[in-house]
């Protein structure tokens, strides 16, 4: 468990940067900060909802399962929002699973005690439905991306809005997660990861992906990039003090 919570590290979150201090001091209790590993399993679908977390330099990847446990990503969550949407609309257990795709810090605290601090409306009300709509937007993209482009396009956005969030050059994924993310074989994820490499566009070894000419990526990749970068964008302009 994390010990020594200090506001300057909460604030790095978009939704607790909206508490007034007040209503962190009664939160502070009972948050913790704990470092989250890739592949650390916030919620799983049908299971209880506990906590309610919130990324601060980490990032979540938001996956449907069926009951045979095949699965997609639907959406992503980092420091613009949290892991738990649905506890604070009112639900007992989770509707999907949460995995850490981004290694980093997390904040997290009870359902309980979070809807304790939150009954009263405030800025912080403004924030999580701020991030509620971007949620829906990403699902509703992904939807649409799955169904109608092609799976260059898809790993090009991927890779593009995996960019965005990591802000460096170079970041580590499996083809085994990427392949889970894009709802597709292994063996594909392969074939065009190579493809891609042979065309100058990523370096890709051992897990580790490098982006050479993003240029390049961002003409391959669909419109579904720019549809959920813009909403992204948003979310971190309104968030950001006037």
């Amino acid at each position: 468990m994390g010990t020594g919570v200090e506001l300057s590290d909460l604030h790095r979150n978009a939704v607790l940067a909206t508490f007034d201090s007040d209503r962190l001091d009664r939160l502070l209790p009972h948050i913790q900060i704990d470092f989250s590993p890739i592949g650390h399993v916030a919620q799983r679908a049908g299971n209880p909802l506990s906590h309610i977390h919130f990324p601060l330099d980490s990032v979540y990847s938001v996956l449907a399962e069926s009951e045979h446990g095949a699965g997609i990503e639907v959406g992503t969550v980092g420091s613009e929002g949290l892991v738990g949407i649905a506890g604070h609309l009112g639900a007992r257990n989770s509707r999907q699973t949460v995995v850490c795709w981004c290694a980093g810090d997390t904040a997290y605290v009870p359902v309980a005690e979070f809807l304790q601090v939150t009954t009263e409306g405030g800025p912080w009300h403004d924030a999580i439905d701020r991030f509620t709509d971007y949620l829906l937007i990403q699902t509703a993209q992904n939807v649409l991306c799955t169904s109608a482009h092609s799976v260059r396009a898809r790993l090009a956005r991927w890779l593009l809005a995996a960019h965005d969030r990591y802000d460096c050059q170079q970041f580590s994924s499996t083809q085994e997660s990427l392949s889970q993310m894009l709802g597709v074989q292994r063996p594909t994820i392969s074939d065009t990861a190579a493809r891609m490499q042979r065309e100058g566009l990523i370096i890709y070894r051992r897990g580790n992906i490098e982006i050479v000419d993003r240029v390049a990526l961002r003409q391959i990749a669909c419109e579904c990039y720019r549809v959920v970068h813009q909403a992204l964008t948003a979310v971190r302009d309104a968030g950001r003090p006037s």
